[in-house]
């Protein structure tokens, strides 16, 4: 196996509510059958505990929790960086190739810490295949999954939908946007 070439080819972004977290945690194992019934393969990578773990080996870690503000950005970008060769790892496992589906959640343990556009610029050159990014969002008023006003920066929706492509065609416009900007 191995992957003939590497590059942000196809990254999906699959969008939900909180309050379904469980639910699709529960049916990880049934995405992953499915996957490869469809003849594909299937690599999953869990960030829900990357932080405690990176915290853990952290040389200055007793200090983080005795006064947390010297939790600062130098020690973040330590934190991305550790992120990064993670999921690289993940994405170039001799067992990935452009058939195989990377399937990444527990996004919402990074809030705060990081964000997933800054995981995903480290890593684009690594994707081979396709890369699933299970994330939570809020669901506005109307109960359309969507961004809410304070999912913005400088006007953009933090997480920018970099890629949609379902097999059998395009996205779901109400839930899933190239780009989402504020009108």
């Amino acid at each position: 196996m191995g992957c003939a070439t590497r590059g942000a080819a196809e990254i999906w972004f699959a969008l939900y509510t909180p309050a379904d977290e469980r639910r699709l945690r529960a049916r990880l194992g049934a995405f992953e059958v499915a996957t490869i019934k469809a003849g594909h393969g299937w690599a999953g990578y869990d960030l829900t505990d990357e932080f405690a773990v990176w915290l853990a080996g952290y040389p200055y870690r007793n200090r983080f929790f005795q006064s947390p503000q010297f939790l600062t950005n130098d020690a973040l970008k330590a934190f991305d960086r550790y992120l990064a060769e993670r999921l690289r790892a993940t994405l170039t496992a001799s067992e990935v190739d452009e058939h195989t589906v990377v399937a990444v959640w527990g996004v919402a343990s990074l809030f705060g810490l990081t964000r997933v556009s800054r995981l995903l610029e480290a890593t684009s050159e690594q994707i081979c295949g396709r890369l699933l990014i299970a994330q939570g969002i809020l669901a506005r008023s109307d109960g359309d999954v969507g961004p809410q006003p304070d999912q913005f920066d400088n006007g953009h929706l933090r997480a920018h939908l970099l890629g949609c492509a379902a097999a059998g065609g395009g996205c779901d416009g109400s839930a899933l946007r190239d780009s989402i900007v504020p009108e």
